[in-house]
């Protein structure tokens, strides 16, 4: 099955992007903090190791994004268009993202709202990075 590189690192990219936008300071960074329950403190201690959490992050996305593509890829080549892709992406977290996290909310004791912050980013990042794939198939 071939998998266009440069869509799935282009989602990738998108991505972590997304999600440095989403959980900065200015959008929904104090917010994710507070509903998270991670103090100052706290938060002084994750930023020594940040570069970590860096490559981390760009390398789950990078598997994220394949697995995507090859999911998107199973569809024939003439039926996978933008749109599709974006449908796709939808129906990844849908399937997967929020129902297996939604196991933090029945089982541990997280807020609804923090689930919610989080899985709105994964819906949003799931269809762009869906969309992208779609417009430049394997």
């Amino acid at each position: 099955m071939a998998v266009n590189v440069v869509a799935v690192i282009i989602a990738a990219v998108a991505n972590f992007i997304i999600g440095f936008i989403w959980f900065s300071p200015m959008v929904f960074g104090k917010r994710w903090q507070k509903l998270s329950g991670i103090d100052a403190k706290k938060m002084n201690e994750m930023k020594k190791d940040m570069p970590m959490r860096y490559v981390g992050g760009i390398i789950t996305s990078l598997i994220m994004a394949w697995v995507l593509a090859i999911i998107i890829n199973y569809a024939p080549l003439a039926t996978v268009t933008t749109a599709f892709g974006a449908l796709v992406g939808f129906w990844v977290w849908l399937g997967f993202f929020a129902t297996s996290s939604l196991g933090g909310v029945l089982w541990e004791g997280k807020s609804i709202d923090l689930w919610t912050l989080n899985n709105t980013l994964h819906l949003i990042a799931l269809i762009v990075m869906g969309a992208i794939i779609g417009m430049m198939p394997g």
